[in-house]
């Protein structure tokens, strides 16, 4: 982590062979305090979430799998 982030974790999502097969790391950081999302853990495709978008995707993901 660098000095200015204080939280990190990934998950590795995989898309089923039928697909093509292949990986997709989905980093979730915390940087100067604001919650960051990054596609295949590459800095160009960093989302920076509000709060309420925090809420929204918590609330979207545990949805899906209900």
């Amino acid at each position: 982590m660098s000095g200015d982030e204080t939280y990190r974790h990934a998950l590795v999502a995989r898309l089923p062979f039928q697909a093509g097969g292949g990986a997709c790391t989905v980093l979730v950081r915390r940087v100067d305090g604001n919650v960051q999302l990054l596609f295949h853990a590459v800095l160009d495709t960093t989302a920076v979430l509000t709060r309420n978008q925090v809420a929204e995707l918590i609330d979207a993901l545990s949805a899906a799998v209900e």
